[in-house]
């Protein structure tokens, strides 16, 4: 019995531990371009899916997944992500001014479309209700809008 004792001490602090840990299990929301909607004109342009991530903050877990793009199946059904070259993406939310700063990484370039990543970044944070504002920065960090302004912007290179 003493021999097990530690064992269960181990066990005891180890779920105490786990009810405070940051990265757990949570559902997140998943903005995607919904092409038969896109390619008819007819809004909303995204679609919503569910998915099920292991993160501490659902901001930047839903802008990875939105990275990741959709599944198989969710391509089936008429799902997809539209990059803009971008690579991935970086989040810097700041709480004082309620304003997701979103770093474009690898690319930008909208090829001219009216609709581009900045478009499925601004769904996707704008169902917090903490962000009020979305900032998009091209790779080398510039973005139309004034420096530390409270407003919405993006870069060039997402203009159509």
């Amino acid at each position: 019995m003493k021999k097990l004792l530690p064992l269960i001490a181990i066990i005891v602090i180890t779920f105490a531990l786990w009810q405070f840990w940051p990265n757990k299990t949570q559902t997140i929301t998943v903005f995607f371009l919904n092409t038969a909607n896109f390619n008819i004109g007819r809004e909303p342009y995204e679609k919503a899916v569910v998915r099920k991530v292991t993160a501490s903050d659902p901001m930047k877990a839903v802008l990875e997944e939105l990275v990741k793009g959709p599944t198989v199946a969710e391509k089936e059904d008429g799902l997809e992500v539209i990059k803009s070259e971008a690579t991935d993406l970086r989040l810097d939310f700041d709480p004082e001014t309620s304003t997701a700063n979103v770093y474009l990484i690898g690319g930008c370039n909208s090829r001219g479309s009216t609709y581009s990543i900045s478009n499925l970044i601004d769904k996707n944070l704008r169902q917090f209700p903490e962000v009020k504002y979305v900032r998009i920065y091209d790779p080398v960090g510039k973005t139309l809008g004034t420096e530390g302004a409270t407003s919405d912007s993006l870069p060039t290179c997402l203009q159509p």
